[in-house]
């Protein structure tokens, strides 16, 4: 029993062991056949030890027992390589051999139970033979020659399936001739050695997709290395095209501004320059701020923070520059500096480009009316640069990334976004001299941006840095031309100008007032307010990125009044998106226009569709009198022949009057001279008179008095 008991132990762990790879691979029904091989197999050894060492044996319940275990066992038999080698091709013949077994078993068996008689049980076996024999052929047959297996494992398993049948055909011949099982030790020895042959071929195939996996993922991993290392060659090669192009402008630039320059100084009106002279000035700014941040970025030294400035003084200088910025946009600027002169280390111009992006920024993103307030004080050993400002300011959500290089917040279609590198050179340098940043906004209320210096106590060997490369590029220096409604022209044709950037607004202004009728709205609202009050509008013309609505915005909602829905409309934006672009034309946009343009070519579009207006204006207007005409001569004619007939129709057959001569005739009766009856007719005014002379001589009248007094 001990013996039997060590056997079943080992089948029952293997059939756990095979259960756990099933639940893991569902798929793979081979561990769930296995796991009911170890089980019946246990079965069998906990069966026969039980009665072999049992005092109340009973022979029938044995073997009756045994028999059901046996056709059990058989259904096992006959699945097993048909999930282990996916032998598709006999999965009907394997379904229908397991039902011949299944039913004349189980009959079988309960007939034996209720009769007791063993001719039963020899049928059973007998049948149990020759399935398992027949099986085996035809598992051998198809596994060699026409699915030509030659792998290792599937051979190993092939083998082990075989000898398992030789075993299984011996014991139930043995079963059929003198109903006696084959000794349990030999029968236990075979069996551990199928078993454990089944379970390592099992799992070698486990160990081989894991295996697999592992050179998979080391692939992976290596492709992915080798990809990354692409990717930084890549983009390191960007930059480098990038910082090249930017080189390349630079001397160019450096030759087109000072030579502007000079030319700005000699103009007898230098207002109508200043529009160039602040685009050169912001492609300066980009510039110099792309090549300071790939440094920053790069690690490369180019400031000398070694240097000791007047902090307090710095700001004063700067705050001068920005003054006159902010009282162009209407915004009031402050200044708290403390009365102590205060000192930091750190380079001149690193200094200039923290105060200059701090306040441009205040500035650009403020409101008309707004209030930004900058202070300078000691706190600690710590220097404090406070810049605050009453504007739109930032999302919540947003704050933590408007330090990375290019990042651009969206505040709703204002056309005012950077390239987004002033923020991360400021938190560069910061980075650099070990200075804290912080910043503090809400949506609508304003923005506040501390940062903080190290204080530095000024010694007797020390000299303080008397550097004034003051670079600073200030947003919007040029005073914008005023862009206001001209006054109306019956002669002129009408144009509605929306755009929010002033600097453009006033440029487009400029260039069309002197020759149209211009009306100017900063952005789709007031557009919308403004546009019912235009007379007799031709063009429309308007950006897409607005603040409060923007430009497709307002295109939709001009559409629903049919009043301006027929209004040519035109695009004028910096949008590159061609998915935009469709979307606008098929909204029913006449031209999709980007910025930077021609103004000629504009110039040229805008006098063509206006030339267009008027060709269709002057075709409707004939068109119309056409129709007219045509209707005033359908109806005299019908008239005519209504005439003819009803009421003299008998007059005028018998003197032989014509349809011509009726119609004639009716328009007399109506009081048509001649001219307006030889207009109606399309003939001359002789033709008429021809007419009249021959109804006069077929009536034998002398007048047409007299035609009135015939026919009344």
């Amino acid at each position: 029993m001990n013996s039997a008991l060590f056997f079943i132990g080992i089948y029952v762990t293997l059939s756990i062991y095979h259960l756990l790879i099933f639940a893991g691979r569902r798929h793979d029904l081979s561990n769930l056949l296995f796991t009911f091989f170890c089980s019946c197999y246990s079965f069998f050894l906990y069966w026969n030890s039980i009665y072999k060492y049992s005092s109340s044996y009973e022979y029938i319940l044995f073997h009756f027992i045994y028999a059901l275990t046996c056709v059990v066992f058989a259904v096992i038999f006959i699945f097993l390589p048909y999930t282990i080698f996916n032998m598709k091709r006999i999965k009907g013949f394997s379904i229908i051999l397991s039902c011949i077994i299944v039913i004349p078993g189980i009959s079988t068996s309960l007939l034996f139970q209720f009769s007791g008689n063993v001719i039963f049980l020899r049928l059973l076996y007998f049948m149990l033979f020759l399935g398992t024999l027949l099986y085996l052929c035809i598992t051998i047959y198809t596994l060699l020659f026409k699915m030509k297996i030659k792998n290792k494992n599937e051979l190993i398993i092939l083998t082990g399936y075989t000898l398992l049948s030789v075993f299984l055909l011996i014991h139930t011949g043995i079963l059929t001739l003198y109903l006696e099982i084959t000794p349990s030790l030999i029968t236990r020895i075979f069996f551990i050695i199928m078993a454990f042959t089944f379970s390592y071929s099992l799992t070698k195939s486990i160990n081989k997709e894991h295996y697999e996996l592992l050179l998979l993922k080391d692939s992976l991993e290596q492709k992915v290395r080798e990809r990354t290392r692409q990717l930084e060659e890549a983009k390191e090669q960007q930059e480098t095209f990038f910082i090249n192009i930017a080189h390349e402008i630079k001397t160019p630039l450096t030759i087109v501004t000072n030579s502007f320059s000079d030319f700005y100084k000699s103009s007898r009106e230098p207002g109508n320059l200043q529009p160039i002279q602040a685009g050169l000035e912001k492609m300066k700014r980009d510039i110099v701020n792309f090549l300071d941040l790939h440094k920053l970025q790069s690690g490369k030294p180019f400031y000398n923070h070694e240097k000791i400035i007047n902090c307090s003084q710095m700001l004063k200088e700067a705050v001068l520059l920005f003054k006159q910025a902010a009282e162009k946009k209407d915004i009031h600027l402050e200044v708290s500096v403390d009365l102590d002169e205060l000192y930091t280390k750190i380079d001149p111009f690193a200094f200039n480009r923290i105060i200059n992006n701090l306040l441009e920024n205040s500035l650009k993103y403020n409101n008309p009316g707004g209030r930004v307030s900058v202070i300078l004080k000691k706190t600690g050993n710590s220097i404090v640069l406070d810049v605050s400002d009453t504007g739109i300011g930032i999302p919540e959500k947003v704050i933590g990334n408007i330090f990375y290089p290019y990042y651009q917040v969206s505040h709703k279609k204002r056309n005012i976004q950077g390239l987004g590198m002033g923020l991360a050179i400021v938190k560069g340098i910061c980075n650099d001299i070990r200075a804290g940043i912080s910043v503090k906004s809400r949506e609508n209320e304003g923005t506040r941006i501390t940062v903080r210096f190290m204080n530095h106590e000024i010694g007797a060997a020390d000299v303080v840095s008397t550097d004034k490369d003051n670079h600073f590029f200030i947003n919007g220096s040029t005073i914008p031309v005023q862009a206001e409604d001209t006054r109306y022209c019956f002669e002129c044709s009408s144009i509605l100008l929306v755009e929010d950037n002033e600097d453009l607004l006033g440029f487009l202004y400029d260039k069309l007032k002197d020759n149209y009728n211009v009306y100017c709205a900063r952005n789709g609202k007031e557009g919308l307010e403004k546009i019912g009050h235009i007379k007799n509008l031709d063009i429309i013309i308007s950006d897409i990125m607005m603040d409060q609505m923007d430009g497709q915005t307002f295109r939709a909602n001009i559409v629903k009044d049919n009043t301006y829905s027929a209004v040519p409309f035109i695009f004028l934006t910096a949008k590159l998106s061609h998915q935009t672009r469709l979307q606008c034309l098929a909204d029913g946009a006449i031209d999709y226009i980007v910025k930077p343009f021609s103004i000629d070519e504009l110039l040229y579009k805008i006098a063509a569709l206006i030339k267009m207006r008027k060709s269709l204006s002057k075709q409707n207007l004939e068109e119309v009198e056409r129709l007219v005409n045509r209707y005033l001569k359908d109806t005299l004619k019908k008239q005519a022949d209504k005439l003819y007939d009803t009421g003299d129709r008998y007059l005028y057959t018998q003197h032989g009057i014509s349809d011509q001569e009726i119609r004639v005739i009716s328009m007399l009766k109506q009081g048509l001279l001649y001219k307006e009856i030889a207009a109606n007719l399309n003939v001359s005014i002789n033709s008429v008179r021809s007419y009249v002379r021959r109804i006069h001589k077929k009536l034998k009248i002398q007048s047409t008095a007299q035609l009135f007094e015939i026919l009344s």
